[in-house]
């Protein structure tokens, strides 16, 4: 039991949004050739910050690092939306492709509707950060990524409901706040 309870310890890590986010971020960038302050914009706000706030914090407050408790995800999840917002508002004056902005789009609003909803309810964010990226490369035409990410989104959701950090109706949300919020910022983008 110990061994499997590591096995999803260690996919909840290498499967986090920030990881899913460089992956993301590289794809696009090799995609549509940014330019280097575009990239560093999107590693900024969707990989350094999400990655290192949230780590920084729970170390400081001797909390666990996937925030079991959902009232102690606030404060870190408060720096992690101005991260996102950051990099949008970035590109947006860099005048970046519709993908990147997009993209961009994409995740404050999904970090934005997630925030909200954590301020009352619990929700799967390693879900989120699994969907929502996948739901991006579907709409872009990534039809492949977009498999990868889903297959990889069951295999997370499963190792979150392993280690008792969700419900499935919190996984559900996850992905249909996920889905719906990416199509939402396909819309604002392209209408």
């Amino acid at each position: 039991m110990q061994r499997s309870k590591k096995i999803h310890e260690v996919i909840s890590i290498v499967f986090s949004a920030p990881f899913i986010a460089l992956y993301v971020v590289l794809r696009v960038f090799f995609l549509y050739e940014f330019s280097i302050e575009q990239l560093i914009a999107l590693v900024v706000g969707y990989i350094l910050i999400p990655l290192l706030v949230p780590l920084i914090y729970s170390y400081k407050k001797n909390i666990e690092w996937d925030y079991p408790v959902r009232e102690e995800r606030i404060i870190p999840f408060t720096f992690v939306l101005l991260g996102y917002f950051f990099a949008l508002m970035v590109l947006y004056m860099l005048n970046t492709y519709n993908e990147g902005i997009f993209l961009a789009m994409a995740y404050t609003l999904n970090g934005f509707v997630s925030f909200m909803i954590s301020l009352k309810y619990k929700i799967s964010i390693h879900v989120i950060g699994v969907m929502g990226p996948a739901t991006y490369l579907l709409l872009i035409g990534l039809v492949y990524d977009f498999i990868a990410l889903f297959i990889l989104s069951i295999l997370v959701s499963y190792s979150r409901y392993a280690l008792n950090r969700h419900t499935p109706v919190q996984l559900l949300l996850g992905y249909v706040e996920s889905i719906v919020i990416t199509v939402l910022a396909y819309n604002i983008v392209y209408a």
